[in-house]
């Protein structure tokens, strides 16, 4: 089992000094607010290099780089909103917030794309519990990056 506090102390021969580089997924939803206040709070004990990324999915009956204007623009609305509030609550020079729109299609499969692109230590997610097909289930996107994640 790891322990949460555990998992954001430098590991052993690790130097301090290394940015803690997180991939924070945004959906627009109600978990995303309580994702930036966790990572606000991390944020305050480490520098950190922190990617919001946004995942439009695409359809299988369109191209993949098909023009949607409304899901970007909604896209960039909640990736504005969401750097802004993780800059003024972390108000720390050494957070540094980055942001990613991605087309894809498949959530999942970006998210965990991303993290491995961007060496990331840490893929924090928001999920509820829904029932579907008489089980409980967290979706399709956190279970597949819960299998391939290269990180914690």
């Amino acid at each position: 089992m790891v322990s949460f506090r555990s998992s954001f102390r430098p590991r052993a021969g690790e130097r301090a000094q290394t940015n803690l580089r997180i991939v924070l997924p945004m959906s627009g939803g109600s978990t995303d607010q309580r994702l930036l206040d966790s990572v606000a709070r991390i944020c305050h004990r480490r520098k950190a290099d922190v990617t919001l990324v946004y995942v439009v999915e695409v359809e299988q009956s369109m191209p993949l780089d098909a023009e949607l204007p409304e899901e970007v623009g909604s896209g960039e609305a909640v990736l504005r909103h969401a750097a802004d509030t993780l800059r003024r609550e972390s108000d720390s020079p050494a957070v540094h917030v980055f942001t990613e729109l991605l087309q894809a299609r498949s959530a999942g499969a970006a998210i965990v794309d991303e993290a491995t692109d961007k060496n990331a230590d840490i893929i924090m997610l928001g999920a509820t519990l829904r029932r579907q097909f008489g089980f409980l289930t967290i979706g399709d996107t956190v279970d597949y990056v819960l299998k391939f994640a290269p990180c914690e």
